[in-house]
C-alpha cells in the first residue's frame, strides 16, 4: 500500500478503469488545463505534440473538449454531402 497522508482521487480516475482510459481522461484533462493548446498539454504530458495528435485520433478525439468521431458523424446534416442531380 502507498502511505503517507489523505489520497484525493484524480478526476475522472476510478479503480478498475482500464490503462487506456485512464490515458484518454489524463489527455483530456491536460487539454482543458491548458485551454485546448495541444503544444503546451504534449510539453506537460512529456509527449512529442505528434505523439499526442497520434493519441487523439486513436481515442478518435477531433481535439480539445470535442466529441468522438462516431458522435460527431451522427450529428452531420444531410446538407453537407453534395446533392445527387
Amino acid at each position: 500500500l502507498i502511505t503517507g497522508g489523505p489520497r484525493k482521487k484524480a478526476q475522472g480516475i476510478e479503480p478498475g478503469m482500464s490503462i487506456h482510459e485512464m490515458e484518454k481522461q489524463l489527455i483530456l484533462a491536460t487539454l482543458e488545463t491548458e485551454g485546448g493548446n495541444q503544444t503546451r498539454a504534449a510539453d506537460k504530458l512529456g509527449i512529442s505534440s505528434r505523439t499526442l495528435r497520434n493519441k487523439l485520433h486513436e481515442y478518435g478525439l477531433r481535439g480539445p473538449g470535442t466529441k468522438s468521431d462516431v458522435e460527431g458523424e451522427a450529428e452531420e446534416s444531410p446538407a453537407s454531402t453534395p446533392a445527387e442531380n
